[in-house]
């Protein structure tokens, strides 16, 4: 059965590189040990449902965000970005870094968007995915114009 710990929702200006820091704890206070499991920051243009037994989201993302060493098979059909670390050893710290060129994924016409997100726990063996962090991300409009391509 999928648990979720908490809601969070970070407002990120285009245009910048998004820089976020969140903390895991369980109900006691206490850091989630994060050692053997990737971590995963989905974002949907809905809010997703999720299958009841894996917690796994039954709707695409529009992007999405992980640990390094992520593996698909095969590729998804959506971006998904390099952007997350977790601190070793585990003390709940998840880390979010995306480049500035990448969050232009988000709004490529510079529009405010509101996006849903999950930061989703992936088991060792890839079978279970645990939401412990939903939200509502909006995406602010950049005050400077995004570079040509």
């Amino acid at each position: 059965m999928a648990r979720q710990f908490g809601t969070y929702s970070p407002s990120v200006p285009l245009g910048i590189t998004w820089v976020e820091s969140i903390d895991l704890e369980d109900s006691t206070g206490a850091p989630v040990d994060l050692t053997g499991y990737e971590v995963i920051a989905q974002l949907y243009a809905a809010r997703p449902a999720r299958d009841p037994d894996t917690g796994i989201a039954v709707l695409d993302p529009v992007m999405e965000l992980v640990t390094a060493g992520a593996a698909y098979s095969p590729a998804p059909t959506w971006p998904v970005f390099t952007a997350i670390s977790v601190p070793t050893p585990s003390n709940g710290r998840v880390l979010i870094e995306l480049d500035v060129e990448d969050l232009w994924t988000a709004s490529p016409n510079n529009a405010k968007r509101k996006l849903f997100w999950s930061i989703v726990l992936v088991n060792p063996t890839g079978d279970v995915r645990i939401p412990v962090v939903t939200g509502v991300v909006p995406f602010l409009r950049a005050t400077t114009m995004r570079p040509p391509l």
